[in-house]
C-alpha cells in the first residue's frame, strides 16, 4: 500500500492530550531557535571578553549549523523506529548542557566545539516534531497543528532578541547562556515525564528502510528541492536585508524596524496557511501561489525607491508569505510519506532545506563582492521562488484522506 494513499486515524483518547503534546512539541522546536540565536545579540560584549575576532564570532554560528545538519537524517530514522519521547528529551538535554557550558568558556576552541554539540542536539528535534504532529493529528487538523509548530522559528528569534538585552542590563553575557541552558534542561525533564507517543512505529525489516523509501519518493524529493529554494530566500534575506537597506541610504534604526516587521508578519503566516490547508483539497496550488507571490514582493522590496513606508509594508508582507510557506514544507512531506515514515522524510527533507540556508547567504555575499552592488541580491533572491516553482509544478497533490478521528 502506497504511503500517499495511507489512511491515518488520529489516536483515541482525550482531545486535550493531543493539544498538550502539540504544546510540548512546539516548545521543543522553539528552544532550538532560542539556543541558536542567543549568541548574535551577545557578540559585541562577548568578543572582547573571549579575546576573539569577528570572524571567530561568526564561526560560532557556523559551528551550530555543522551539528544541526548532521543529525537531521539519523534522528528521523530513530524517531520512526523508536518514537519521539526519549529522542526529544535527550535532544533538549544535549542543547541545555552544551548551552550552559558556553557560559564558562574562556577561548574560541571550547566555544566552537560546544556550539557544534548544541547544533547536534537541535538537529534531532525537527524530524521528531514532524513525527509527533503527523501521528497525533488527523488530516483535517494537521495543517493547523503544523501552523502552530512553524511559528517557532520567528518566535525564537523574537524571544532571543527580547530576553538577551533584558538580561544584559543586570548580568554578564555568560548569564544569558546559563539561563537559556537551564530552560532547555528543565524542558528536557518535562518532556521525559509528560511526552507520549501514539505507538505508531516503522514496520520495515531494515533500519535504513525509511531512508530508501524517501530517496525513491519523487514527490518528497521535489518538496525538498522547493524547500531548499525557500530556505535560500529566507535566510539570505534575513542575513543581508539590514545591510542592503543601510546601503540604500536608510538608517540602522529603520533597517531594524523593517526586519522586525518581517518577523511580525512571519508570526501570522503559518496560522493562515495551516487554517487554509485543513480546508483545501489541493495544497499544491496553495503553496504554488505563495511561491509565485514571493517574486514580485522581493523585487518591489528591493527596487521600491527610498520610501521607508513602502519598504515596511513589503517587509511585513514578505514575512507573512515566508511564514505561510513554512507550514507546507513539513505538512506536505508528511502527507507524502505517511505516518510510518514521517520522521525519516522530515529528516531527509530538513537536511536539504538547511543546506539551502547555509549556502544561500554565502553565495549572495560573494555576488556582492564580485559586482560591488547590493542590487544584485534582489535578482538572485527572486530567482529562488522561480526555481522552486519548477519543482512544484510537476508535483502531484497530496491525497486528502477522510477524517476518521
Amino acid at each position: 500500500m502506497k504511503a500517499e494513499a495511507e489512511k491515518h486515524k488520529a489516536p483515541s483518547g482525550s482531545q486535550y492530550l493531543k493539544w498538550l503534546i502539540l504544546i510540548l512539541t512546539v516548545f521543543s522546536y522553539l528552544m532550538g531557535f532560542i539556543v541558536r540565536f542567543a549568541w548574535p545579540p551577545l557578540i559585541t560584549v562577548a568578543v572582547p571578553d573571549l579575546k576573539i575576532d569577528m570572524t571567530q564570532a561568526g564561526l560560532f554560528m557556523s559551528a551550530f549549523y555543522i551539528g544541526y545538519v548532521l543529525t537531521h537524517i539519523p534522528a528521523g530514522l530513530l524517531a520512526d523506529r523508536f518514537g519521539v519521547r526519549y529522542l526529544l528529551a535527550g535532544a533538549l538535554m544535549v542543547e541545555g548542557v552544551s548551552t550552559l557550558g558556553m557560559g564558562y568558556v574562556a577561548s574560541f576552541i571550547p566555544g566552537f566545539l560546544l556550539r557544534i554539540v548544541t547544533g547536534l542536539g537541535a538537529g534531532m528535534v525537527y524530524s521528531a516534531c514532524v513525527k509527533s504532529v503527523t501521528t497525533w493529528f488527523s488530516d483535517k487538523e494537521r495543517g493547523m497543528a503544523f501552523g502552530f509548530l512553524m511559528v517557532s522559528p520567528t518566535l525564537g528569534v523574537l524571544v532571543a532578541n527580547i530576553v538577551v538585552p533584558m538580561v544584559l542590563r543586570f548580568f554578564q553575557w555568560r548569564t544569558v547562556f546559563t539561563i537559556v541552558g537551564v530552560w532547555a534542561i528543565a524542558l528536557s525533564v518535562v518532556l521525559f515525564l509528560m511526552m507520549k507517543d501514539t505507538g505508531e512505529r516503522a514496520q520495515g525489516k531494515s533500519f535504513m528502510e525509511g531512508l530508501r523509501f524517501v530517496v525513491r519518493n519523487k514527490n518528497i524529493l521535489k518538496m525538498s528541492g522547493a524547500g531548499f529554494c525557500l530556505m535560500w530566500i529566507q535566510i539570505s534575506f534575513i542575513s543581508w536585508g539590514n545591510a542592503a537597506l543601510k546601503n540604500a541610504g536608510f538608517s540602522l534604526e529603520n533597517a531594524g524596524a523593517a526586519m522586525t516587521l518581517l518577523g511580525i508578519g512571519g508570526l501570522f503566516g503559518p496560522l493562515v496557511s495551516g487554517y487554509l490547508s485543513d480546508r483545501s483539497g489541493n495544497k499544491k496550488w496553495l503553496v504554488i501561489t505563495g511561491f509565485f507571490c514571493l517574486i514580485p514582493l522581493i523585487l518591489l522590496f528591493g527596487f521600491a525607491g527610498t520610501s521607508f513606508g513602502a519598504k515596511a509594508v513589503m517587509a511585513c508582507a514578505l514575512g507573512f508569505v515566508f511564514g505561510y510557506l513554512n507550514t507546507f514544507l513539513p505538512l506536505m512531506v508528511a502527507e507524502y510519506s505517511g505516518p510510518q515514515w514521517a520522521a525519516s522524510a522530515g529528516g531527509v527533507s530538513g537536511c536539504i532545506f538547511q543546506i539551502g540556508a547555509i549556502i544561500g547567504p554565502v553565495f549572495l555575499g560573494l555576488s556582492i563582492d564580485i559586482t560591488g552592488k547590493y542590487q544584485v541580491i534582489w535578482w538572485l533572491l527572486a530567482a529562488g521562488p522561480l526555481a522552486g516553482l519548477l519543482f512544484l509544478l510537476s508535483l502531484k497533490a497530496p491525497k486528502t484522506v477522510p477524517n476518521m478521528a
